[in-house]
């Protein structure tokens, strides 16, 4: 069920200009699971400086698939993962959620699969 990209998907990742980019490029790049690159608030989680993210929260959505922000399941799931230069290149200008919905709150599920 799991397999790595092909490099023709990563270059197809690296052309497309869409506003969910810099979060596929977090999954990708530092491996982030969708519910985490969704809580992830760049400027309190990204470290520019010392080139980490932290993972403090994840995105959950309940039965009609509204969003709420959860604790990671166990104490391993809260961790910083080192983070590539030019995924930090990627975040910078961020502020606020990295994928926000279109009026800056957390995005719903069905927006999310929309997209």
């Amino acid at each position: 069920t799991h397999r790595e990209i092909s490099a023709e998907e990563r270059a197809l990742i690296h052309a497309v200009d869409h506003r969910l980019r810099p979060a596929v490029m977090v999954m990708l790049y530092a491996g982030l699971r969708r519910g985490e690159a969704m809580a992830l608030r760049v400027d309190r989680d990204v470290d520019f400086q010392a080139l980490t993210i932290t993972v403090r929260e994840a995105v959950r959505f309940d039965d009609i698939g509204h969003p709420m922000i959860v604790r990671p399941k166990t104490q391993a799931g809260i961790r910083t993962v080192p983070m590539l230069e030019g995924l930090a290149h990627e975040l910078q200008g961020i502020s606020g959620l990295l994928c926000p919905s279109a009026s800056g709150a957390l995005m719903t599920e069905s927006a999310w699969s929309a997209l």
